[in-house]
């Protein structure tokens, strides 16, 4: 009985931290694309691909508030995905309104989801090295786009 209670507990923390980072990519993917203007060659399935294979041990550990609004972010970037490949070979790639604004809900739903997320990727501890380690990288590439 115990050892099946920590098995579950364990893929849960597993699930959680795979749709964190899958997030973080769509959060990023999705400002990458708005920065540049045009669409970039973003793999926006694996997310996709991920969330399916993640979603019911994550739904197992969260409220059903906190799951709609991670489905949400994840139903959003389907839609982004299919528009991209839809319209990356229309107008040179370049963006229209309309995918600007899906872009920047995408981002926006993301960084609500992210926060729903990281409570469940394990200790405060763990969740503040993180925290700091994603930073770390973000700032790292922002420093990087500078050069450009």
């Amino acid at each position: 009985m115990f050892a099946e209670l920590r098995d579950r507990r364990l893929k849960r923390k597993v699930a959680a931290r795979l749709i964190l980072g899958d997030l973080y990519l769509a959060e990023g993917g999705a400002d990458e694309v708005l920065r540049v203007g045009c669409w970039a060659n973003i793999e926006w399935g694996e997310p996709i691909e991920t969330w399916r294979e993640s979603r019911e041990p994550f739904a197992a550990s969260v409220d059903a508030w906190e799951w709609t609004a991670v489905d949400n972010a994840f139903r959003i970037l389907g839609r982004v995905g299919t528009r991209a490949v839809r319209e990356k070979d229309l107008h040179d790639g370049h963006l229209g309104s309309a995918a600007r604004r899906e872009l920047e809900f995408l981002s926006e739903q993301a960084g609500k989801a992210r926060a729903i997320v990281l409570p469940h990727v394990g200790s405060e501890k763990e969740r503040a090295k993180l925290t700091q380690e994603i930073e770390h990288q973000r700032d790292a590439e922002s420093a990087g786009h500078a050069d450009e």
